[in-house]
């Protein structure tokens, strides 16, 4: 993802209209929809367009997979909420 682990969190936060804690040595406990899924955010490389430089953060989730589907509904809702632009 284009962003940082604190634009991760606040997108979170935003999401939940609640804190949702930090991230602790990347990896981010929530249990705030009902099933408990883990967020992993790895900081990349910055990408550089020009003298521009963008942050990286390779993000996956964790949970168990007898809450696959719940937990994939929440993430296409994570997913559109973190779209900027409309596409």
């Amino acid at each position: 993802m284009g962003c940082s682990q604190a634009d991760l969190r606040r997108w979170l936060t935003e999401m939940f209209a609640a804190d949702v804690g930090d991230f602790e040595a990347g990896r981010l406990q929530l249990h705030r929809f009902g099933v408990p899924v883990t967020i992993i955010a790895q900081d990349l490389q910055p990408r550089r367009l020009g003298l521009v430089a963008l942050r990286v953060v390779d993000v996956s989730f964790e949970y168990s997979p007898a809450d696959r589907e719940q937990v994939r509904a929440w993430i296409v809702n994570f997913d559109r909420h973190t779209q900027r632009g409309g596409g």
